[in-house]
């Protein structure tokens, strides 16, 4: 019976006597009855950002497999929270148009990051869901499998700079990047690029809100091999084997002259597709005695996932001319090893996992492990990093240095196969 919409899944498909079919386009009335008024929410905020986004979305009906396939969600009006507190149900008119059969096609190309202190050509590495189909020719050598939540992903070598491969629609999130947001004691993925709850935001670097961490704690980024988000000042790294989520350390920023970089509020969401999510966090720092340095800036963390990949990228913005060295520590970590564009764990956790932090810019390691970002970006208008995790039986660090030096950029295409 279970009828899914993307990442929404209804207990009961569309009701029968309100299809309407028109070329290609269908039209239905579905019941939102999931149990809560929390479920039901969270299920309206999903089917309206599909429409507002316009991406390829998976549907499959368990009662029909004629549906199955990739729709742009053309329109979604969903009846008033007052019906639910009313019955428990809601309502919603949909509108989808069928994209493709049975296939979603992506298109792949790789750039190289224009700002590389290291002199280093990176190789490009790709992972993509192990279910890939090539429908043209295999150019990429087969390394291992990546197991995530919900999904694999096999990890390829590249030889060349663009591949197509083909996903069926139960396949299609296998691996893929979510953003969610803690609502009503449950964390749920968001669609679109709006979120459940808003709130205070930052608008200077001197004055964050108080209370500044509520808010951004809120929210996460996955791809089903690793997890970020923000604990208090910590970005928490987690990393998964098939069945959970473990943690990996807490990653504490730094201005120079000691003065941390916390997060002053919720998030913006820039980008949020299977593919790549961003979140843009304001950011505030107030030292214990004197000025705030960068006063009357309102820096900003952008913090990217990839599909795929074992790290995010992170781009602190907007930063003030003062701003002349970033600092990244490890909380709770000792020993650590420098390499070629990163630094990362000695040793592995009880897990067998180990953190990286890394950038194109020069590294200076110090103390209880401390990672330098530049010895001076002064002259620079972002300061760009990348914090991962791995476990040296399936990749070794300078894999996550190549993925992010020669990030591999996705694109979707459906196509009727």
């Amino acid at each position: 019976m279970s009828f899914t919409i993307g990442h929404t899944a209804f207990t009961n498909g569309p009701d029968s006597g309100s299809i309407s079919r028109s070329g290609g386009q269908i039209a239905f009335t579905l019941d939102i009855n999931l149990g809560s008024l929390a479920a039901a929410q969270v299920a309206d905020h999903q089917l309206r950002g599909y429409a507002e986004e316009g991406h390829p979305t998976p549907v499959i009906w368990d009662d029909d497999g004629t549906w199955g396939g990739f729709y742009k969600v053309v329109s979604v009006s969903v009846s008033p929270i007052e019906n639910y507190l009313g019955n428990g149900v809601m309502s919603a008119q949909i509108t989808l148009e069928r994209l493709s059969e049975s296939f979603e096609i992506f298109a792949s190309n790789s750039i190289t990051r224009p700002v590389n202190e290291h002199a280093v050509t990176p190789s490009r590495l790709q992972a993509v869901p192990s279910t890939r189909h090539f429908h043209e020719s295999d150019n990429a050598a087969t390394n291992d499998t990546r197991t995530t939540i919900g999904g694999r992903l096999m990890k390829m070598t590249k030889t060349e700079a663009t591949s197509r491969y083909a996903l069926r629609p139960g396949d299609f999130y296998d691996g893929a990047v979510l953003i969610e947001e803690y609502y009503e004691s449950k964390w749920s993925p968001l669609s679109g690029r709006q979120r459940l709850a808003t709130g205070a935001t930052a608008t200077t670097w001197s004055t964050p809100p108080s209370p500044r961490y509520p808010g951004a704690n809120n929210y996460r980024v996955s791809n089903g091999l690793v997890r970020f988000s923000f604990v208090g000042e910590s970005i928490k790294v987690e990393k998964s084997t098939a069945s959970a989520w473990h943690p990996v350390t807490l990653v504490n920023l730094v201005e120079v002259g000691s003065v941390p970089l916390v997060p002053a509020g919720e998030p913006t969401i820039l980008r949020n597709d299977p593919l790549g999510v961003t979140l843009r966090y304001p950011m505030g720092g107030v030292p214990s005695t004197g000025a705030p340095i960068g006063a009357g800036y309102a820096p900003f963390l952008d913090i990217s996932l990839r599909r795929g990949t074992l790290s995010a990228t992170l781009v602190l913005s907007n930063k003030g001319a003062e701003f002349s060295t970033l600092v990244a520590a490890a909380i709770g970590s000792t020993g650590q090893t420098l390499i070629t564009g990163a630094s990362h764990a000695t040793n592995a956790d009880a897990n067998g996992n180990r953190w990286i932090i890394g950038s194109e810019y020069d590294l200076v390691v110090v103390g209880d492990p401390v990672v330098i970002i530049g010895t001076d970006i002064t002259s620079f208008a972002s300061a760009p990093f990348f914090v991962g995790a791995y476990d040296l039986d399936n990749d070794a660090p300078a894999d996550l240095v190549n993925e992010y030096w020669a990030a591999i950029i996705e694109e979707q295409l459906p196509v009727s196969l």
